[in-house]
């Protein structure tokens, strides 16, 4: 089910675990009173929410994810400065929703708004962490019991399950945020998020392109969120968070269809997006032969064939070799006509022994091999372009 490519260079994975064991060092967001909530769900029991607003839900996921890499700073609260936790969070809810949040962990465990049950964790709500009753530490939640947080000094901006040791133990409680208005005083009631986040898409054509310019450049944003190269995670990172808030500022759909972002023919339809997004908030999962969920891990098929059956209920063969011979998808030999959500297939010897999903500009999203976490690949040179074979156009 697996194949093992040549290693070129140290393997870097998305962020030491040694981090993790610091909780001391979270304490740089803010700290204060909480009651202790029931723990996340157990393994492989994260439920599918709907978010009370997608549309908002989903420009939140999609900032977040695209400042994946972007170095810890206390105090920090903008891309060219790095992030503290507060300062992540404040910072995309403001850019894409127009909201304005308070600028600690604590006060932003206090805001007003429903406290969520683990179990009804949706796109976009906050997390919370801390020990002794104390929130020391937040981050955004993006789906399949992940969240994007800037975790502690010396570290980057990252993706983390909350079914991980340190964060399972240390997680006081979720909230689906009811921010103050931008534009006034502060208020004693304050407005609900979908409501806010309404108000501001009428308003600010911006975040529409701003959302659009982040599915568009989806493929652009997935291979750093697992560097495989030997340049250091941290300086490369960086770069890449910078240039992605400039494009995300610049882009105008229209930029497109004159092949400024190439990621496929069928990018704007609804359902691969929701196949990428889903795809992307499994990114570090470790690799497991025989796997086929978030908590255990996965092999290749086993990541394809969860991804289509969570986002869109659709049930695909179990091995990479009869998904290449499934006569319900279409056969696709050219690459130049690969679009977002297809299914690219490798091998030798006329041999198909891997599958991944193909995310536009050359690029697919695969569990690779034992040691090696879902991550973003080439199909067009080196390993994985040499060893292409054939892709397949699933029926929506």
């Amino acid at each position: 089910m697996h194949i093992t490519p040549v290693s070129s260079g140290t393997r870097r994975r998305l962020a030491p675990a040694l981090l993790l064991a610091l909780p001391l060092l979270l304490t740089a967001c803010g700290g204060g009173k909480t009651v202790r909530s029931a723990p996340p769900p157990p393994a492989a029991s994260w439920p599918s929410t709907t978010p009370d607003n997608p549309e908002a839900a989903n420009s939140v996921l999609m900032r977040a994810i695209s400042l994946v890499g972007t170095p810890y700073r206390y105090g920090g609260n903008t891309p060219e400065s790095g992030f503290d936790c507060s300062g992540l969070v404040a910072y995309v809810y403001r850019e894409m929703l127009d909201l304005k949040l308070p600028r600690t962990s604590r006060d932003l465990a206090a805001v007003q708004g429903p406290k969520i049950d683990p179990k009804r964790l949706a796109t976009g709500d906050l997390v919370f962490f801390g020990s002794r009753g104390n929130v020391s530490h937040v981050g955004i939640y993006v789906g399949e019991g992940r969240f994007v947080h800037a975790p502690s000094t010396g570290g980057t901006v990252r993706l983390d399950s909350l079914s991980g040791p340190y964060w399972k133990d240390h997680y006081t409680g979720a909230k689906r945020s009811a921010p103050t208005r931008t534009d006034a005083t502060p208020a004693t009631t304050a407005e609900t998020a979908p409501r806010a986040a309404a108000k501001a898409d009428a308003t600010a054509p911006q975040r529409s392109r701003a959302d659009a310019a982040a599915s568009a450049t989806l493929a652009a944003l997935l291979p750093h969120l697992a560097a495989n190269d030997t340049i250091p995670l941290m300086d490369r990172s960086a770069m890449v968070a910078g240039d992605l808030s400039r494009l995300l500022a610049n882009y105008d759909t229209s930029s497109a269809a004159n092949g400024s972002v190439v990621v496929g023919t069928a990018a704007d339809n609804g359902k691969v997006q929701s196949l990428l997004r889903r795809a992307m908030t499994l990114l570090g999962t470790p690799y497991r032969w025989g796997g086929s969920n978030p908590d255990s891990g996965f092999d290749c098929s086993g990541l394809v064939g969860y991804v289509f059956r969570s986002a869109l209920g659709i049930e695909l063969p179990r091995v990479s070799r009869e998904m290449a011979h499934d006569a319900n998808a279409e056969l696709i030999n050219d690459r130049a006509a690969l679009a977002a959500g297809d299914l690219v297939f490798f091998g030798r010897k006329g041999r198909v022994d891997h599958v991944g999903i193909y995310v536009g500009d050359g690029r697919f999203l695969h569990a690779p091999s034992t040691g090696k976490d879902v991550r973003v690949d080439t199909l067009l040179s080196g390993y994985w372009g040499n060893k292409f074979m054939q892709a397949r156009r699933v029926d929506l």
